[in-house]
């Protein structure tokens, strides 16, 4: 649950939640524009094989500039 209607991406990047799906071996297949509503949709297909993909990172002063 989010408090106060604040979108889910002010909580979690979408960069954290497609490495938390290949942790836990599922693979990213489809990601809404979550920008155009208040929800964040990622849909993911269990791997059979681990892919430990290279995924983009977040840039760190823009994390960091969030919380300031």
């Amino acid at each position: 649950m989010v408090p106060f209607k604040k979108p889910l991406n002010y909580h979690f990047s979408v960069n954290l939640l497609k490495k938390l799906f290949n942790i836990s071996g599922f693979k990213v297949t489809n990601v809404n524009h979550f920008i155009d509503s208040d929800i964040l949709c990622i849909i993911g297909q269990k791997q059979t094989e681990s892919t430990d993909q290279e995924l983009q990172k977040d840039n760190h002063k823009d994390v960091s500039d969030f919380f300031i």
